[in-house]
């Protein structure tokens, strides 16, 4: 399969210094609808440093983030390919964006949560 030009295209991370990543988000809005926005993930290999990070398994937690992208990945079932599909979820939700980085214990413990319900992540490899 041909690479795409434009757009950011998900799927697993290879290379955490690579420079932001991005984790895609979804949760139940009113109704049936899920609410879905993003967050960029700053200076990720820096927060295997926070020792509460470390205690709250923090690698773990990556390694979550990843596999639920792969499995996502593995059972989509929509029309088209699953990086186009995300892209293009990626590109409605730029507006919600927000830039997150773990420096304390507390946005360690956020960085744990997050990543544990994280629908897919990306890193800047995946982009050439």
């Amino acid at each position: 399969m041909a690479p795409y030009s434009r757009g950011v295209l998900f799927g697993p991370v290879k290379d955490w210094g690579l420079g932001s990543t991005k984790l895609l988000l979804e949760s139940n809005g009113e109704g049936d609808f899920k609410v879905r926005h993003q967050l960029t993930l700053e200076n990720v290999t820096n927060w295997l440093a926070i020792l509460k990070f470390q205690e709250l398994g923090g690698e773990v937690a990556l390694a979550t983030a990843v596999s639920t992208s792969t499995r996502q990945h593995r059972e989509f079932s929509g029309e088209g390919s699953f990086e186009l599909a995300v892209t293009n979820i990626e590109r409605k939700a730029r507006g919600d964006e927000e830039s997150f980085e773990v420096v304390d214990d507390t946005t360690a413990e956020r960085a744990i949560e997050l990543l544990n319900k994280g629908l897919v992540i990306q890193d800047e490899a995946v982009n050439g």
